[in-house]
């Protein structure tokens, strides 16, 4: 019904990009700075502070019910701090999660999937055999806004399309750079190799 998501990622830090392969097999993935142990501390103590106010709120809202004798006029709105500071604690928590693309040849799929719990937000297609891999170059646009008004970004890369099984070339990774082979060059020339094709960057040149 709502169709396949196909696996994408965008790379846009040469320097972090990490790349294992095997025979039949290779991933790409860029590896992000750690935390400091002064930043996790302050993101420990916030997200204490916001869920013992949570589950203050909780508690305090429970109790008025029980001993409410009347329902109040505008409904029952007690859930909405609670709510408020416990997707405040949620949030603090979330980080960006080191996510691999990965070309699977022994199963001829390229899949999207998180380092930890990789059965969390997976995504899984179906090459089409024999491999084809298309190189364009092309400028993205994002639109984004905020109190102070919107405006438009655009980044200069390539986009790195596979063909798919019943869908035809499709964009797996966009590579943000203005020299493809200087900042991307081992990562295409490894997945070639592994896909047993010629190295599609030699064709440009």
């Amino acid at each position: 019904m709502f169709g396949v998501k196909v696996p994408f990622y965008w790379f846009s830090v040469p320097e972090n990009l990490r790349i294992e392969a095997r025979p039949d097999y290779i991933e790409f993935y860029e590896k992000f700075s750690k935390e400091t142990t002064e930043n996790r501390i302050q993101r420990i103590g916030a997200t204490i502070v916001f869920s013992l106010l949570a589950i203050y709120f909780f508690v305090e809202w429970q109790q008025r019910k029980a001993n409410s004798v009347t329902p109040p006029m505008f409904g029952d709105l007690g859930f909405i701090p609670v709510g408020i500071f416990l997707s405040i604690a949620i949030l603090l928590n979330l980080r960006r999660r080191i996510k691999l693309i990965v070309f699977d040849f022994s199963e001829y799929k390229v899949k999207l999937k998180p380092v930890r719990f990789s059965f969390i937000g997976s995504k899984s297609v179906s090459m089409s055999c024999p491999f084809n891999l298309i190189i364009k170059k092309k400028t993205r646009v994002r639109h984004r806004s905020d109190e102070n008004g919107s405006w438009t970004t655009y980044y200069e890369g390539y986009e790195i399309m596979v063909k798919l099984e019943k869908r035809g070339h499709d964009s797996i990774m966009f590579l943000e750079t203005d020299d493809i082979k200087q900042d991307y060059g081992e990562l295409i020339g490894k997945l070639a190799a592994v896909a047993g094709i010629d190295d599609p960057l030699l064709e440009m040149e």
